[in-house]
Formats: structure tokens, sequence, C-alpha cells
């Protein structure tokens, strides 16, 4: 049974304010590290080190950059699907003249 994550994020929380980190950015350091501590067994043995907080949040800032280039990639694709469409509709209005 994961214990400890309250624990680990008013630690990491409170870190983050007391190295002059916004209230956003400590909240994010908290978030990560009660997501790490409930990844393992115990309480305090299980809390995360400063550069596994850091690693955490590298992979996450990476994993909404992929998420939000996927959307971009969809969208352009939509527009090019309707594009060729709008195309299509004008060409064979162009042949229906001739």
């Amino acid at each position: 049974k994961p214990t400890g994550a309250g624990d680990a994020f008013m630690g990491a929380f409170i870190g983050g304010l007391l190295n002059n980190k916004g209230i956003k950015e400590s909240v994010e350091y908290g978030s990560a590290s009660a997501a790490i501590v409930v990844t393992r067994v115990g309480c305090a043995p299980a809390m995360p080190l400063q550069n596994e907080i850091e690693e955490l949040k590298e992979d996450i800032a990476i994993q909404e950059e992929i998420i939000a280039t996927q959307e971009e990639i969809e969208e352009v694709a939509e527009q090019a699907k309707d594009d060729m469409e709008k195309a299509e509709r004008i060409w064979e209005r162009d042949q229906a003249k001739k």
C-alpha cells in the first residue's frame, strides 16, 4: 500500500517555496515528488532525491511537447483534408462546365 504521498508533496512544495520558486512550480515539484513516492515501498526510504524530481519533470515536459506536436499534426492534417475536398469540388465544378 503506497504511503507518504502527502509528506512527499508537502516536503517538495515547501522546498520549492524556500528555493524561491513560485506557487505553480512548487506545486509541480510537490506533485512530482508524490508521484514518485507512491511507486515505492515505505515512506521515508521512498522519498525521492531532487534530481529524481527534476528528471520526472523533464520527462513530463517532453511528453507535453509530444502531445502538443501530435495535436498540431492532427490540425494540419484536418486542414489538408478540407483543402483537398475543396479542390476536388472545384475540379468537379470545372469539369461539369466543360
